[in-house]
């Protein structure tokens, strides 16, 4: 398995996302959001070939690290995170 790591403001973005479905949301929602995130990094370790490239940024693949760039919904201006490539 891949190590996964978080930018700091991605990490923010999930903390305030979790922050919001506590407070607007049933209960439970904000845990259903944890657990879809955490599944879905767990198939990007398990398959990282399985997703195509980004047309926005080509990266080289490291082997064992797996960076998580932005975890946004569909609500969320496209490509607002693409400044947090650089």
């Amino acid at each position: 398995m891949r190590r996964i790591r978080y930018l700091d403001a991605t990490g923010a973005e999930i903390k305030a996302a979790v922050t919001w479905y506590r407070a607007h949301r049933t209960t439970g929602t904000a845990e259903m959001f944890l657990r879809e995130i955490s599944d879905s990094i767990t198939q990007i370790a398990e398959l990282p070939n399985a997703w195509p490239i980004s047309k926005v940024d080509r990266r080289v693949r490291v082997r064992d690290l797996i960076t998580v760039v932005a975890v946004a919904h569909t609500s969320r201006r496209p490509g607002y995170w693409l400044d947090r490539l650089r």
